[in-house]
């Protein structure tokens, strides 16, 4: 979640895509991550960044429109992002849960779609 927030923190900076001409680009692969908890502020967080940096995000109340905004991560940023959620499985079978009590802080999920 930080290095995602992080890339939100960096979207105003410029990053360049380089890729061969002529090549053709399979669809990136996308890390998602979203928070929901009614009555805190704000109540959704969601996340969005795909492999080539591009990214979108959302930060509002529940009950607002979904309005999500563009924003561009370094691509040094965004190849950490992607190593950290390999080093996860790409969150397939990875319990990211602390098992001990604590006060609720909102349900939170990450997802990895390639395709």
């Amino acid at each position: 979640m930080l290095v995602l927030s992080a890339g939100l923190a960096f979207a105003a900076g410029p990053a360049t895509v380089f890729t061969e001409p002529g090549a053709s680009s399979p669809t990136p692969a996308t890390i998602t991550y979203s928070k929901v908890f009614p009555g805190s502020t704000p109540e959704y967080v969601w996340i969005e960044v795909r492999e080539d940096g591009e990214g979108r995000y959302e930060v509002r109340r529940i009950a607002e429109e979904p309005r999500p905004l563009p924003f561009r991560v370094p691509l040094n940023l965004t190849q950490k992002i992607f190593d950290l959620s390999s080093q996860l499985k790409n969150f397939q079978g990875a319990s990211l849960e602390f098992h001990r009590r604590i006060a609720q802080l909102g349900k939170k999920t990450f997802r990895y779609q390639r395709g």
